[in-house]
């Protein structure tokens, strides 16, 4: 399967510097219940084009770990993420314990330049 493009570094910048004005806000994998009302409250801080952002974030970052339904994958292809989406990212939850907003674009923008996964 194709891997996505890294993220333009421009911006990855502007997400970063809006991202240090506001709460850092941290995924909290630790059970379920933990995971959805985390995942809700980052997702509500996000604004204009961060949820696509994130979207495709979450999408770069958990593709190679096995961890998103068909269904879920084509999802973060097309849409940008909204505070109900929990359910469809939680069977991925472990691996996002502890990531900011600003972890995750850099992690999946790491992801996509590392020349072994292309």
């Amino acid at each position: 399967m194709r891997r996505p493009a890294p993220i333009c570094g421009v911006i990855l910048f502007c997400m970063a510097v809006t991202a240090q004005a506001r709460e850092l806000i941290r995924i909290d994998g630790r059970s379920d219940a933990a995971f959805d009302k985390s995942f809700a409250k980052l997702v509500r801080s996000l604004r204009g084009y961060e949820a696509r952002a994130f979207s495709l974030g979450l999408f770069g970052l958990l593709l190679p770990k096995d961890c998103l339904s068909a269904e879920t994958i084509v999802y973060l292809t097309f849409q940008p993420v909204s505070p109900a989406d929990a359910p469809r990212i939680r069977p991925c939850r472990e691996h996002l314990e502890g990531m900011s907003f600003k972890d995750i674009i850099e992690a999946a923008d790491k992801q996509g330049q590392d020349p072994g996964l292309k």
